[in-house]
């Protein structure tokens, strides 16, 4: 299917706008400019929309929204989203009351379901990336993007900090040097004597409830674990992220059901407490977001777009820009904010305190440091992840001490997101957030109290219920009640 005149025009002009914003990696997170950019008139109502939408790909994808029959009388009209931010071009569609004028005491009609499209002119350094390019990439080719953002991190971002750290889970799964060979764990302490420090992968994953549960060290399987892992017993996820890591050129590997040995109360205690430090000091976190279980894996292959159409400019082309490619849906952060991932009580702690993230979901990867957001087709790009007003991704970006009254509003913040998240065992209610508490505490020198601290304990306990909602009697969280 083509794309009709109009819609060439419009993908055009994005194209070239493209050209005035700096076209370089190094804009990762730039400071944003706030408010909309230009709007762009495109079919003059509904019906002329509709019927172009038989023989145009994009004007189709304008007229999958919902309900348009009643807004037949409406212009149709294109507004430039996030332009500020990205390097890429976001049009949404609007529809306008008045062809004529748009008198600013009007407002469109906006609606929450409208459909998003993004453009990628040829020009652009993002058109390079596999997921502008390609319907369906397989991870070889979009490797290079983790690379540059990583690259770009470390040599850029100073509150992200290197990974050095002198406290090291008691083991980890060595991957090896040969890409086939079997994983096995291996005692931090025998790599290497630590004389430098240990580059690793960590993974924050749903456990879940599938047909293959995740594999777990216990007492019985430790020592054949020391020896080998099989492969065929590992859940897709496992596989995907020792896929992922080996990819990356990294040879090590946390996963906590298999670095902790579970039936062990000792080791469990042990290892839990250095969970902090696990994924702070970890090269970076790779988040299995939309798995819900295990059988979920990373899609490392998945980057199917309902639509990737690519529109060459023969005979219009301006200013070097000779072709397009136009993706929709583009990147939002509600695909991690309905993730299975970030429901999870668990997860918020290696969410806060992991220094580099990489979230993998259905449809593309999102990098999330501390000082940003990026999403790899470009669309999303949140800088200042400190201020939680600013981050997508609500508490779990939030870390600012600078001040007193900052970091309570820091701790609200975790323990606001953290109540609304699920555990699977009640018992767990206090060890999920045991790494958030040993940071917090370091930060601020405070001591901790059940939850609250000494130094506010007069402000903490004057938290409400927000929302009407049935309390639960916690027969095992391990409190104490009086």
């Amino acid at each position: 299917m083509s794309v009709c005149d109009l819609c060439q025009s419009v993908a055009l002009w994005a194209s070239i706008s493209q050209k005035s914003r700096a076209n370089s990696a190094s804009n990762f997170c730039r400071p944003p400019r706030l408010g909309k950019g230009q709007t762009v008139n495109h079919h003059l109502d509904i019906t002329a929309l509709v019927a172009s939408s038989s023989a145009c790909r994009v004007c189709g994808i304008l007229s999958s929204a919902k309900a348009l029959q009643d807004y037949q009388h409406c212009a149709v009209k294109l507004v430039e989203t996030r332009s500020a931010r990205s390097l890429v071009t976001v049009l949404e569609l609007e529809l306008w009351e008045n062809t004529e004028v748009e008198d600013p005491g009007y407002s469109p009609f906006h609606r929450e379901d409208d459909p998003r499209i993004g453009i990628c002119g040829s020009t652009n350094i993002l058109a390079a990336r596999a997921v502008w390019n390609k319907t369906s990439p397989v991870f070889a080719e979009r490797v290079q993007v983790i690379n540059d953002w990583l690259e770009h991190c470390f040599r850029e971002h100073p509150t992200c900090g290197g990974t050095a750290q002198t406290t090291y889970p008691a083991r980890f799964l060595d991957l090896g040097t040969d890409g086939d060979a079997p994983a096995s764990l291996v005692r931090s302490a025998q790599i290497g004597g630590l004389l430098s420090p240990v580059r690793y992968v960590a993974l924050s994953h749903c456990w879940g409830s599938s047909a293959k549960p995740p594999l777990k060290t216990t007492k019985a399987n430790l020592i054949s674990h020391m020896q080998e892992i099989p492969t065929a017993a590992l859940s897709r996820t496992f596989t995907d992220a020792i896929q992922a890591t080996r990819a990356l050129g990294i040879r090590y590997l946390w996963i906590d059901s298999l670095c902790i040995i579970q039936d062990d109360g000792a080791d469990w205690t042990a290892e839990a407490a250095k969970m902090a430090g696990v994924y702070q000091g970890s090269y970076f976190t790779i988040a299995a977001t939309s798995s819900p279980n295990g059988d979920g894996g990373l899609y490392l292959d998945a980057v199917n777009p309902e639509a990737l159409v690519h529109v060459r400019f023969d005979g219009r082309a301006q200013e070097g820009v000779e072709a397009c490619s136009i993706r929709y849906p583009v990147a939002s952060p509600q695909v991690i904010w309905d993730a299975p991932l970030s429901g999870r009580a668990w997860v918020l702690q290696e969410q806060v305190l992991s220094a580099r993230l990489i979230h993998f979901t259905e449809h593309q990867m999102y990098y999330q440091c501390h000082a940003g957001v990026e999403s790899e087709d470009g669309t999303v790009k949140y800088p200042d992840t400190s201020s939680l007003r600013a981050h997508p991704f609500r508490g779990s970006g939030t870390r600012d001490m600078s001040t007193p009254a900052r970091a309570v509003g820091t701790w609200w913040s975790w323990v606001t997101e953290y109540s609304s998240r699920l555990l699977t065992f009640d018992s767990d209610r206090m060890a999920a957030i045991a790494g958030l508490v040993r940071y917090y505490q370091d930060a601020t020198g405070w001591m901790p109290v059940l939850g609250c601290w000494e130094e506010t304990l007069w402000y903490d306990l004057g938290w409400n219920v927000e929302f009407d909602v049935r309390s639960q009697n916690l027969t095992d969280c391990r409190i104490p009640n009086q």
